[in-house]
């Protein structure tokens, strides 16, 4: 359970809680350090967290103005410490108000849009734990591409009053760093609606790819949900990590 109370001294210090293991350690470790310095200088002070229920029962406190979380993130269907991460921002008194989840998935022989369309992405046990009727199809001609280590970025949520900060083009690239260093990722990608795209969302994440469509049929998140397939491959995100160290 989360423990409302100041951050600084309950909480350790993300940076201190990362251990380099792949890729360009400069590089990755640098944009570490600037991104949780970038946080704080904004008032928020992220930490690096495992615990889903925790997640989970963040995710029902702050339904008013954050969406339920997506069965891929969410413990009750297969989103765990041996799988994922999330990362918390908290405020000087302490309060949770950001959010970003990364989802480790092993698709050495398989790819994307496989398992997409047998809702592997979605479910740990997809006969079982999906509706009926509920089929997910792609058409994003990269999801046929992807394969190998690759993460699912979203779980994004900002507390209203958090918005228009700057911290959408800082903590999803920190939390797409922090996966690259321990899964040695290959790709990494995410679930866009079509409206959040017209806003400008995948290129404020440092995503490079955006393409239609991900239609998502009679789950229990909606009826129809059509998303952009939006991702990027570990040699660009690598470049994007160099050109973001300008962060202010």
């Amino acid at each position: 359970m989360l423990v409302q109370t100041r951050r600084h001294t309950r909480h350790p210090r993300l940076p201190d809680q990362v251990t380099l293991l792949h890729g360009p350690h400069q590089i990755i470790g640098r944009f570490i350090l600037l991104a949780d310095d970038a946080a704080r200088r904004r008032g928020v002070y992220l930490s690096l967290e495992d615990d889903f229920d925790a997640l989970l029962e963040l995710n029902e406190a702050n339904r008013r103005h954050w969406h339920p979380l997506a069965p891929s993130f969410d413990p009750r269907y297969g989103a765990h410490a041996g799988n994922a991460f999330w990362i918390c921002g908290r405020n000087e008194d302490g309060e949770p108000v950001l959010t970003q989840v990364v989802r480790h998935f092993d698709m050495r022989n398989t790819t994307l849009a496989a398992e997409l369309e047998k809702l592997r992405v979605f479910y740990g046990d997809p006969e079982r734990q999906s509706a009926p009727d509920e089929t997910c199809a792609t058409s994003a001609p990269t999801a046929r591409k992807i394969t190998g280590s690759v993460v699912y970025s979203g779980g994004t949520w900002f507390r209203p009053d958090l918005r228009g900060r700057g911290l959408a083009s800082i903590v999803p690239r920190l939390g797409r760093s922090i996966a690259l260093s321990r899964w040695n990722t290959d790709h990494a990608f995410s679930l866009v609606l079509r409206k959040l795209v017209e806003k400008g969302i995948p290129r404020r994440y440092g995503f490079r790819s955006v393409e239609y469509a991900v239609d998502w049929r009679n789950s229990a998140a909606g009826a129809h949900l059509e998303f952009a397939l939006i991702s990027i491959a570990q040699d660009d995100f690598v470049f994007d990590l160099e050109t973001a160290m300008v962060l202010h």
